[in-house]
């Protein structure tokens, strides 16, 4: 089964209102993970409460992660708009 790890990012209260939340976004990237025969090993979620700081780490920690499992890990997975979908790099 393939391993993922994947980012949720909310940046505004509005994106939550419109149906963005963090919540909806892990579904997306989990339906994801399944329809591309894998699973997600590790998410990482940055809230639009965090600190620019914050989010620095946050996306830090994702990149140490993914560099100490890269013999594991079969990608990274984001969640984008909707308007362009999931990405898989």
């Amino acid at each position: 089964m393939k391993q993922f790890v994947a980012l949720a990012r909310v940046s505004s209260r509005e994106q939550e209102r419109e149906g963005f939340s963090l919540e909806v976004q892990e579904d997306a990237l989990r339906r994801y993970a399944t329809q591309a025969g894998g699973e997600i090993a590790k998410f990482f979620r940055i809230a639009e409460t965090a600190s620019k700081g914050d989010e620095r780490k946050t996306f830090r920690e994702l990149v140490n992660y993914a560099k100490k499992n890269a013999g594991v890990l079969d990608g990274l997975l984001f969640y984008k708009h909707p308007d362009r979908g999931v990405r898989d790099s």
